[in-house]
């Protein structure tokens, strides 16, 4: 399931155990800060064999946002 992975990847790329659900905001993890997000758009981009544009990128405000994307993108594979 992509929320699944999508969190598992956002656990492991920093590096946290605390609680991430799909509401969960980069304001939430201490470590999701800018340089942060451009490491989790990389794993999410070479786990799913997909690529973002820019605005895309910008317009992710929360795990939701970023299922969403994703979930269309693989459907469109």
């Amino acid at each position: 399931m992509v929320k699944d992975k999508i969190i598992e990847l956002i656990q492991n790329t920093f590096s946290t155990t605390e609680s991430i659900t799909i509401n969960t905001t980069p304001n939430d993890v201490d470590e999701w800060d800018s340089l942060g997000h451009i490491m989790l758009i990389q794993a999410i981009e070479e786990k799913f064999s997909i690529s973002f544009d820019f605005d895309e990128m910008l317009n992710f405000e929360s795990v939701k946002d970023i299922v969403e994307t994703v979930n269309k993108k693989v459907a469109n594979l």
